[in-house]
Formats: structure tokens, C-alpha cells, sequence
């Protein structure tokens, strides 16, 4: 075959049409995102503060952000948007009892260290739906003890694009949620 200037003047046009059409394909899935995460809800509906933010602390990477207040345990979660619960476990080492929920293009919440867990699996939950409650399981800083049982109470609370992994994945909710601005 032979290739004259026309033929490649016709090539890098449509390299260049493909490399627009992917660009818009790109950037049309990160608005779509983005625009969902403003219409999303918080996850508490008590006064709080965020007392341990999205980042590396204390040489490890945290995947979420800390959301602790005067009396909040008991405090109901919310489901920050429509979703299927993906996963419950109750008294894990690290999250304690917690809850993932599974919600529209491929977005997962995680909400940890709950004192009660109110969903079951493969449960459709609505926004702003009680999913459980806040509390202090699991590994918290500072311990409760006999003499301070609510030491430690908050929620760890985390959102993940693609599936749910500690690390990989992890979006920073303060920069994708109005509520926490």
C-alpha cells in the first residue's frame, strides 16, 4: 500500500476525532459522577466534626474520614443515597460492626464502628434510609473502658470508586459531598 500525504493527513484525522470521542467519554463519566455525589445525602443528621480526615495519618493511609460529636452514639446512619447492601459484618477487629452499600455506577459507601447494624444483604435501601447506628466497635481511639463506655464513638465513614478496597479506589468525601463543606 502506498501512503501519500493524503492518507495520513485522513489517519491522524480520525486518531484525532477518536482521541475527542474517549476525552468526552472521560470527562461525561466524571461529571455524571460528580453530579450524583452533590444530590447524595449525609450520612448523620446530629451535629458533628470531622475529627480524623481523608490521608495518611500516623504513617497509614486512611480510606475515609471521622465523623464524631457530643452524644452521638445511638445517633442513627443514614444511606447517603439509594443502593444494595453488599456487605454486614459484625465485630470485625478493625471496623467493628459495619455495613458497605453498593450504589449507582459502580460508587461504594462504607460506614464502621456502628453499635448496631440495622440492614441484612442483598437488602435495596432508599436514601436517606436508617441503616444503623453510630458507635465505638472495633479498633477506636481512644479505648472505651468500664469507667467511659462511649470513648471512641464515631463514624468511619468512606467512599470507593469500582469495588471497595482499603486503599485502592478511595475518594475523599469532603471533596465529592456538599454536606461535609
Amino acid at each position: 500500500m502506498k501512503i501519500n500525504n493524503k492518507t495520513v493527513l485522513a489517519i491522524l484525522g480520525l486518531i484525532s476525532i477518536a482521541t475527542i470521542v474517549i476525552a468526552l467519554i472521560v470527562f461525561d463519566t466524571r461529571s455524571e459522577t460528580e453530579n450524583i455525589l452533590r444530590e447524595y445525602t449525609c450520612p448523620l443528621q446530629e451535629d458533628f466534626v470531622i475529627t480524623s480526615p481523608f490521608g495518611y495519618r500516623w504513617g497509614e493511609f486512611h480510606a475515609g474520614i471521622d465523623l464524631s460529636g457530643i452524644e452521638l452514639y445511638g445517633s442513627n446512619v443514614y444511606a447517603i443515597a439509594k443502593g444494595v447492601v453488599v456487605r454486614t459484618v459484625v465485630d470485625d477487629d478493625v471496623w467493628g460492626n459495619y455495613v458497605i452499600v453498593r450504589h449507582e455506577n459502580n460508587l461504594y459507601s462504607l460506614y464502621a464502628h456502628l453499635s448496631d447494624i440495622i440492614v441484612r444483604e442483598r437488602q435495596n435501601i432508599n436514601l436517606s434510609e436508617i441503616i444503623g447506628n453510630v458507635g465505638n466497635s472495633g479498633s477506636v481511639v481512644p479505648r472505651p473502658t468500664t469507667e467511659s463506655p462511649m470513648r471512641g464513638t464515631h463514624l468511619h465513614f468512606g467512599l470507593f470508586r469500582d469495588g471497595y478496597s482499603q486503599n485502592e479506589n478511595a475518594i475523599n468525601p469532603v471533596l465529592k459531598m456538599s454536606c461535609f463543606n
